[in-house]
């Protein structure tokens, strides 16, 4: 649920409120999220973009099925420039910060944990399509620490004495070409997407093809 305003011109705010299926029961598997998003129209060619949110999300941390809800920060910066009447560039980058959390002996822990993602292209206007090119890195941790209960030995009565040990978080930037193309036809938009694997091993690891019609 979202409510936008523009308190001028050139700018507008809108609140926003999202919740899963399970949001207002007991238990793991519910997600909320409350935030303020905002745009910014600078000159007519150039509209920068941000928003920011807290709430909780429900994630798997252990070695069975069971999820645990966990705090969640992200901000979100973006901005869209108008280079001609044909192409458009644009700018994505979100990051998120995660709360910390204990490990246990059946799942990990989490301390000062933060994970990102980016993107960039160009937005072509083509007579019969829209052309989209880009580069992408992957939503994905990319700093803070990450633990977990190990056994280290059993004493003569059976009990097992855990050792706790930290890994430090740490990610390379992955570049991931971005292809889309996008063609009105037969009253409907005709879509078509490319996954890459990285810009310097540049597998196919998938396309997308739909066809969409508002009636």
């Amino acid at each position: 649920m979202s409510w936008e305003s523009r308190p001028s011109p050139i700018a507008s705010l809108t609140p926003f409120f999202s919740f899963g299926s399970f949001a207002f029961k007991q238990g793991s598997d519910r997600s909320v999220e409350i935030g303020l998003a905002s745009k910014l129209q600078l000159g007519g060619a150039l509209d920068l973009i941000s928003s920011f949110s807290i709430g909780e999300q429900p994630i798997n941390f252990g070695l069975d099925d069971q999820k645990d809800l966990i705090g969640l920060v992200k901000v979100e910066l973006g901005m869209n420039a108008t280079l001609n009447a044909a192409n458009r560039f644009f700018l994505r980058y979100e990051q998120s910060r995660y709360s910390d959390r204990v490990a246990t002996v059946s799942d990990f822990g989490m301390s000062a944990a933060r994970a990102e993602s980016w993107m960039m292209g160009i937005e072509t206007q083509l007579p019969e399509a829209d052309l989209t090119i880009g580069l992408r890195n992957d939503y994905a941790l990319s700093h803070g620490t990450v633990s977990l209960m190990t056994p280290g030995r059993m004493l003569k009565d059976g009990t097992i004495l855990y050792d706790h040990k930290s890994y430090g978080l740490g990610r390379s930037v992955n570049l991931r070409p971005v292809l889309a193309v996008q063609h009105d036809i037969y009253g409907g938009t005709l879509n078509f997407g490319a996954d890459f694997g990285s810009w310097d091993r540049t597998d196919l690891e998938g396309i997308e093809l739909s066809f969409s019609r508002q009636f």
